[in-house]
């Protein structure tokens, strides 16, 4: 991500018409040709910039992609999303990722892609991966002891559901362990991978799906249907003030000053209040569900979710089975 690309976008941004080239390299300290070459490169990638002898540059339109840039201008956190790399098309930006975790800005670095050709979501499943959604990896090293991996869990979908309230006032709930609901239908899934050496997280990759404009054309074999934030807003569930085609580099930088702020990066000073705020968006609790695990499928009621992501159910034979991982259906 170019820091002068970023600073030339936000001075334009925020113009009331045009800018000289004059004026911007004398306020960024950059050259004329370097502007001329950041502007190019825009183009190329769908910004339209208006160009006029003696008056200088001025922003026309933005394209619908998550543009580093456009997402560098609505976020506010000083580590997750410094740097941003930005592709058309991955394989899987978790699998990018990977490549990405010895460099030394790997804290905080951000991968997102248009579209994925081979997305996964938990358990090896395949996350359709259409252009038009979110799609992106969050290297983070944390603080943490490997048994507590389970608070970046947390930590990264009360997150998102803070950012969706946030930049589309929608009320957004989790069913365990990570899938984002709106109206009971799914619209986001998070996938995190560990590096861990020993008793301690090394590194954590999170993967995060969301989907934005549009959802899986086949829903028959999903366990919950697919809904998107364009369909919630279509319903009325939730509303925006922004132009649609930044969708989604806001939520996008909400979602990372959100993860930044959730405590996670404080090791473990902000346990509790992460837990406490995962907790009350648990969907299903006091409910008859069905819990698929590896080996086995319990049937009973949802009890609780304590501490350590692990669920509670109470069977018709008055037993309470504790479930780690796995999937529930309500």
């Amino acid at each position: 991500m170019n820091s002068h690309a970023v600073a030339l976008f936000k001075l334009l941004k925020d113009a009331d018409g045009f800018l000289s080239g004059e004026r911007i390299a004398k306020q960024l300290g950059i050259s004329r040709s370097m502007i001329w070459k950041i502007i190019n490169h825009w183009r190329t990638n769908g910004f339209k910039i208006n160009a006029l002898r003696n008056h200088g540059y001025a922003i026309a339109a933005l394209p619908d992609m998550c543009i580093p840039e456009i997402i560098s201008y609505y976020r506010h956190g000083t580590l997750i999303g410094n740097h941003i790399k930005h592709y058309s098309s991955l394989t899987s930006t978790n699998d990018y990722a990977v490549s990405h975790i010895q460099k030394p800005y790997a804290h905080g670095l951000v991968i997102i892609a248009e579209q994925q050709t081979k997305g996964r979501g938990r358990l090896g499943r395949h996350w359709v991966s259409p252009k038009g959604n979110i799609y992106c990896s969050i290297i983070l090293q944390p603080k943490l002891p490997a048994t507590e991996s389970y608070l970046i869990m947390m930590a990264t979908s009360t997150a998102l559901c803070r950012a969706l309230k946030k930049q589309f006032n929608i009320n957004a709930q989790i069913k365990w362990p990570n899938d984002i609901l709106i109206n009971g239908k799914k619209c986001a899934g998070i996938l995190l991978e560990y590096g861990v050496s020993g008793t301690t997280i090394n590194y954590v990759i999170i993967g995060v799906g969301i989907n934005v404009h549009t959802k899986p054309r086949h829903t028959a074999t999903l366990a919950y249907p697919a809904t998107s934030i364009a369909e919630a807003i279509k319903n009325n569930t939730g509303s925006s003030s922004l132009l649609k085609n930044e969708w989604r580099p806001a939520l996008t930088a909400a979602l990372l000053d959100e993860l930044e702020t959730s405590g996670i990066l404080e090791s473990a000073t902000g346990k509790n209040n992460i837990y406490t705020e995962w907790k009350k968006r648990i969907i299903g609790i006091g409910s008859m569900i069905t819990a698929a695990t590896s080996d086995r499928t319990i049937r009973g009621v949802l009890c609780r979710v304590d501490i350590h992501g692990h669920v509670h159910i109470k069977t018709a034979s008055g037993k309470t089975e504790i479930i780690a991982s796995g999937d529930i259906l309500l």
